[in-house]
């Protein structure tokens, strides 16, 4: 098959997303795509989620010239042995079918064995010129495919199957063994096409909205969650219609973000993290079967259906915000500095950052492996903190958060008079919840 550099590159750049990753204990079908002439589409299916892209293969059908001498049945000693259990009666019969004189019974078992080997070896030799005309179909890492890809000069890529192997039987479909790229790559490791998990089609007639949301409010829940945890929730999106947000935990912070959801349910983190990276500033349509609670979501050409689990019971999440607080505002531009150089000393085993808000904001951040920094009267555009408050917090998820913080040039931030409580920092529609840490 022919498919356009371009195309292809884009294609595998988005699919790869979706297979079951390199590291993962998954079997290795599933870390593959799938090409598929007929449907002109590569597949990606985790079991948890599947993705499927359109694109544009020409010269999709062969003729492949097949050895199907193996698979002709030769009759041996076991059979002769059989015809000699055989009543005469039944032998005769044989004989009359197989065109063999009657006689003796054990002429004639010596003739019907031989008029069979005879028939077995006419029959393979014309297997063995067998031919079988073939839409080219063939699954293969997506990640090693795209690096021969772009090293090709061509601007149309020629992907094209080989070392076809006979089928099992005269009914089977032959199966390529190596891929061949372009002129110079040969015989790339690939996988039968049969062996990819079949796929659940939702009914579209079925589908309910959910929502449609940008890429950047999916990227603000997924920095939060996480792909796998034994608390199930964490591992997930929310989707929450009740209050219009769109939600990631991971038990020691929160990113919410404001948006339009028409039906509440909760998605696995690893594809929507995927999509909302495929997707950038672009928004995704959100879908979702009531009956089995599949979620479809796309944006361009590429469609994800995803298994979700419709008995998960999310947390209460909005009863930890704070309702009771004091809050402050700040220039983004300069507590985004202010934390970028304090996380300059940070390391892995030190990374608190400890803010004491009064009628500035001062910072410190203290490391006996890189040493210590220290920066005061941060002011405040609005508002102050009385009696001051002193709060440590990891720098990391501090500059997640204000990673988040994408429209206005400040942030607001909220603390209650208790030291233990979260802290919560707000912009435009993005609010994250930070709990506090001992340091």
């Amino acid at each position: 098959m022919k498919i356009d550099k371009k195309e292809l590159v884009g294609a595998l750049e988005k699919i790869q997303k979706f297979t079951a990753g390199k590291g993962s204990n998954a079997y290795p079908i599933l870390q593959t795509v799938w090409f598929d002439g007929d449907s002109q589409t590569i597949t990606a299916n985790d079991l948890k989620a599947y993705a499927r892209i359109p694109v544009k293969m020409s010269d999709c059908k062969k003729t492949v010239q097949l050895d199907m001498t193996d698979s002709v049945p030769v009759p041996d000693d076991e059979f002769k042995n059989e015809l000699k259990g055989l009543k005469a009666g039944q032998v005769a019969a044989l004989a009359e079918y197989a065109g063999v004189d009657s006689g003796k019974k054990q002429d004639m078992v010596d003739g019907i064995f031989d008029a069979s080997v005879a028939s077995a070896e006419a029959e393979a030799e014309a297997a063995g010129k067998s031919s079988q005309v073939i839409t080219e179909s063939f699954c293969v890492n997506p990640a090693h495919l795209l690096k021969i890809v772009k090293a090709q000069e061509e601007d149309e890529v020629e992907l094209a199957p080989t070392d076809y192997d006979a089928p099992m039987d005269l009914f089977g479909e032959a199966n390529p063994q190596g891929l061949s790229v372009g002129k110079h790559f040969q015989k790339l490791a690939i996988h039968n096409p049969e062996d990819f998990p079949a796929a659940w089609e939702p009914d579209a007639d079925k589908l309910e909205p959910v929502a449609v949301v940008s890429g950047k409010a999916i990227r603000t829940a997924t920095m939060v969650s996480v792909h796998e945890d034994k608390q199930l929730y964490k591992e997930v999106v929310r989707f929450d219609a009740d209050n219009n947000h769109i939600v990631g935990c991971d038990g020691n912070r929160i990113h919410r973000f404001e948006a339009d959801v028409q039906k509440s349910c909760c998605v696995p983190h690893k594809p929507v993290e995927a999509i909302g990276q495929v997707a950038g500033d672009k928004d995704i349509t959100l879908m979702r079967d009531p009956d089995t609670g599949q979620v479809v979501m796309t944006v361009d050409d590429l469609t994800v259906s995803v298994n979700c689990d419709t008995d998960m019971q999310y947390p209460a999440y909005m009863e930890i915000f704070p309702t009771d607080a004091q809050k402050v505002t700040i220039e983004k531009a300069a507590l985004r500095k202010l934390v970028n150089d304090g996380n300059l000393v940070s390391g892995a085993d030190c990374r608190g950052i400890t803010m004491t808000f009064n009628n500035g904001l001062k910072a410190q951040v203290s490391n006996p492996q890189k040493g210590n920094f220290d920066k005061a009267d941060i002011p405040f555009t609005e508002g102050s903190i009385d009696p001051a408050i002193e709060i440590s917090l990891d720098i990391g998820f501090v500059r997640q958060a204000l990673s988040a913080c994408n429209s206005g040039d400040t942030v607001d931030i909220s603390l209650e008079n208790d030291e233990g409580r979260p802290v919560l920092i707000e912009s435009g529609k993005f609010a994250g919840l930070l709990m506090p840490m001992r340091v």
